[in-house]
This record gives structure tokens, sequence and C-alpha cells, in this order.
């Protein structure tokens, strides 16, 4: 039972990072690169991300690293024998590897944005385009923040045996956060409650209320005629007239 909790929490956990990767991937090829069929790519995404998870956390099953350790309170991938060194190629590369490689892509998203509507000198644009900024940004720091406690745990618990409470305590209260906070910050915003009103509209639910949001919901037109949701999402619109900034 241990050995499967171990493995469940490392894959699952890894499997999350990957889906982030793949989100920051996706706003990257449709902001930057313009792409409008993205639904080419979601196997691809399941593929890579389940793919991802499944393989590095199959390596500490050969060296029998899977279970508890003498200061753990959770079975994870021991710190005994070379437990140490499977964590750090089963979880700490691959992990923080894939938020960065996140954050270059938001980066790059964030500077396409800026680039694309710097010629129009409105003040009410401007305002637009740093709050959509900021947003892209949130996505993966939270991912980021959520993991400081764990990784600072970890990595103390490898220089010195004496274990603190606070940083179990820490990442006992933060580490099961990352699910929850992760639908909060890419479920809730303006698009998608947009998509669960119309489909709660076509079964009868909601009636009125979509109208609401969809005049609430800003958008950033650029001069190629595609049109970026403040929200943190990118819709193509070609037939979108530049007079809506």
């Amino acid at each position: 039972m241990c050995y499967i909790q171990g493995f469940m929490m490392n894959a699952f956990s890894l499997a999350v990072m990957a889906w982030t990767l793949c989100i920051a991937f996706n706003l990257y090829m449709v902001v930057v690169k313009r792409a409008t069929n993205m639904e080419q790519y979601e196997r691809r995404y399941h593929f890579f991300s389940w793919g991802l998870a499944l393989l590095f956390s199959i390596i500490p099953h050969f060296t029998q690293s899977y279970g508890r350790g003498p200061h753990a309170y959770w079975c994870w991938i021991s710190s005994e024998g070379s437990g140490n060194i499977m964590r750090l190629i089963s979880w700490y590369i691959p992990l923080y590897s894939g938020i960065t490689a996140a954050m270059i892509l938001y980066i790059m998203v964030a500077h396409s944005i800026r680039s694309s509507t710097n010629t129009f000198h409105d003040p009410a644009l401007d305002k637009e385009v740093n709050l959509a900024v900021r947003k892209l940004f949130a996505y993966p720091l939270v991912f980021l923040i959520l993991w400081i406690f764990p990784t600072i745990n970890h990595l103390y618990d490898v220089v010195d045996e004496n274990e603190i409470f606070f940083l179990h305590l820490m990442q006992a209260l933060t580490e099961p956060l990352v699910g929850f906070i992760n639908a909060i910050v890419y479920g809730f915003d303006k698009g998608i409650k947009r998509s669960y009103v119309t489909l709660f509209q076509e079964h009868g639910f909601c009636l009125g209320v979509g109208k609401e949001w969809s005049e609430s919901s800003s958008s950033i037109v650029f001069s190629d005629d595609s049109q970026f949701d403040s929200s943190g999402l990118m819709e193509v619109s070609l037939d979108t007239d530049s007079s809506e900034i």
C-alpha cells in the first residue's frame, strides 16, 4: 500500500506539472504563432503529460526507493539508500525544468501581447494588457509557490536528520492544495465561465446569466484581427473589427 501511495503521489503531481506546461505551450502557439487548429494537439498533450509522469515515476521502482523514510509522515520516495538520487531524477529535475519552460513560454506570450498593442497608445488598452499579462504569470507562479515548502522540506531532509515540524506542517498544508488552486486558476476565468453557462443553457439551466458574463469580459484585439481575452484565453476571430478596441 505504501508503494502504491508513493507511486501515485509522484505520478499525478508530475502530471499536473506537465499539463501546466501543455497549457503554456498551447497559449504560446495561439498567441505567438497565431495557430487556429489546436485541437490536433489534444492527443499529444495526453501522451506527453501521462507518459512523462509514468516514465519518471517508474524509475524509482527499479531501485525499490518507494517507501516511508525514518522522518517521513507519508509514503513517497524514501530518503534512504539511493532515494535522494531518485528524488532528484524522478521529481526535482522534471518539476523545475517544466516550471522553467512554462515561465519562458509565458514571457514570450507576454512580449507578443505587448508588442501587438504598443502601436495604439490607448491607456484603457494598456490597462487591459497589464491585467492579461499578470494573469498569465499567475498560472506558473501558483504552482511554484505551492511547491516551495515541500521542496525546502525535502532538501532539509537530505542535509540534516533532525526534522522541523513547521516544514512538515507547511508541506502538509500546501501540497494537497495544488489541484484545488489549479482548478480555481484555470477553471474560473471569464472564458471558462461563459463555456459553463453556454453548456447549462443548452440543457435549460442558468438562463439569462450568460449575457452578463459575456458583457463583462473585456478583450484585446490585435492588428492581425485576432482577439485576446483578458482572462488569459486566446480567441481567434477573423472577422473582428479593429474598432472594437
